[in-house]
């Protein structure tokens, strides 16, 4: 059985790719060759489209924007869930519950709920904070550039968005910025060990738990104990006694204006939710579960830490490799606050057209996340490819 059938779904569907081998599919051509070459040499030999096993879970990687622009719009409906992460599954029982890795109508419930809250109007409430965190930093740069030492950006940076996650998430008053022993220091670099020299256990753990779902329970007690898992039971924790100060504060009372608090009054919103199609039974009758909230607001640290430090670096590293392009981007911030004297920084981000400009080439030549997988609902045919049910 764990041979045969599970390796026959992609060759039904004429799905072109390696051959895989038993129990572990393509997990030793990926681990030798890395994901990012792997990926461009079976899209070189493929074209467009290709298909590979992790264990015996298939996966059909895509380059047709046409297709992909399907997948993410038009048939999206059939393409909600994501592939979870395996580290997450062994080291939290309710990390699958935040909006990243839920699935079916639970997801649809909690980003119907999440979703008003990254409204621009809230969004904006949050500025001030984020603003106090932007000012620290500058007095930082401006420090090193006095004295002349060199410093290490790329960490700078995740430091920032370390704290400005916790800040406006959280609303934490801890300064990862200046200690670089504390948690929440601690709890960022995490983050980069896992991402970091830990591919061929993370293509272990694909395998042993797309072969063997009855181990998930045997792993989470050993990677609950980890370094990883401490690390992000920690983060957990952390939510759960934020969460707990804030109701017992009572909503009316938080005076903090960060995502935790509107999340929390989005809960307790008659009218907000009234809208909202009950169709999925949850035992109450609006909001979240605090699992939910503390899987959220965890999930909102994960995937903003790495992603706009990446960003905020090679952006850097880019302007300082082309001065004359960078010379353009701070005459037009002049231009801006010359011509707008009292504009706050939300203000400058959405009218310095150039500063959008050179973000976003950033992250087309260095993209923070190359890849992103979703998961077939049902057998879908996309431009004559099919994808079966099941395959990410």
């Amino acid at each position: 059985t764990y041979c045969y059938a599970p390796y026959q779904v992609l060759k039904r569907a004429k799905i072109p790719g390696p051959k895989p081998t038993c129990l572990i599919g393509n997990a030793r051509e990926i681990v030798n060759m890395g994901v990012l070459k792997f990926t461009d040499e079976m899209l070189t030999k493929y074209g467009s489209h290709f298909g590979f096993y992790m264990g015996c879970q298939p996966f059909v990687v895509i380059s047709d924007l046409d297709i992909l622009k399907q997948i993410l719009i038009s048939k999206f409906e059939k393409f909600t869930d994501r592939m979870p992460l395996v580290g997450l599954m062994v080291i939290s029982p309710i990390a699958h519950k935040g909006l990243l890795f839920n699935k079916g109508d639970s997801w649809r419930w909690s980003r119907r709920i999440i979703t008003p809250t990254f409204s621009m109007l809230k969004l904006k409430v949050m500025v001030p904070t984020m603003q106090d965190v932007v000012d620290h930093m500058m007095h930082r740069f401006t420090a090193s550039c006095d004295s002349g030492i060199a410093v290490d950006v790329c960490s700078w940076y995740g430091d920032y968005t370390m704290e400005i996650l916790l800040s406006s998430a959280l609303g934490t008053s801890q300064d990862s910025m200046g200690d670089h022993d504390s948690l929440v220091t601690a709890v960022a670099n995490a983050f980069v060990a896992q991402r970091e020299g830990k591919m061929f256990n993370a293509f272990i753990l694909r395998v042993l738990c797309s072969n063997f779902p009855w181990v998930v329970p045997i792993l989470r007690f050993f990677g609950q104990q980890s370094s990883y898992g401490l690390s992000w039971r920690y983060m957990e924790a952390t939510a759960k006694k934020l969460v707990s100060e804030r109701r017992s504060r009572g909503l009316q009372g938080g005076k903090r204006k960060d995502l935790l608090q509107l999340i929390l009054a989005a809960r307790e919103d008659e009218t907000e939710f009234d809208r909202i199609p009950h169709t999925y039974n949850r035992n109450i009758t609006k909001g979240l579960y605090d699992r939910e909230i503390v899987a959220h607001i965890t999930h909102f640290l994960l995937a903003g830490y790495e992603s706009t430090s990446s960003c905020l670096a090679y952006s850097s590293y880019l302007l300082a490799t082309n001065p004359d392009k960078q010379d353009i981007l701070y005459q037009e911030i002049e231009n801006f606050y010359h011509e707008n004297p009292s504009a706050t920084v939300y203000d400058a981000c959405q009218g310095v057209q150039y500063l959008d400009m050179v973000l976003k080439e950033s992250m087309r030549m260095y993209p923070p996340v190359p890849r992103t997988t979703r998961v077939a609902s049902e057998t879908v045919v996309i431009n004559g490819v099919t994808i079966p049910k099941g395959t990410a």
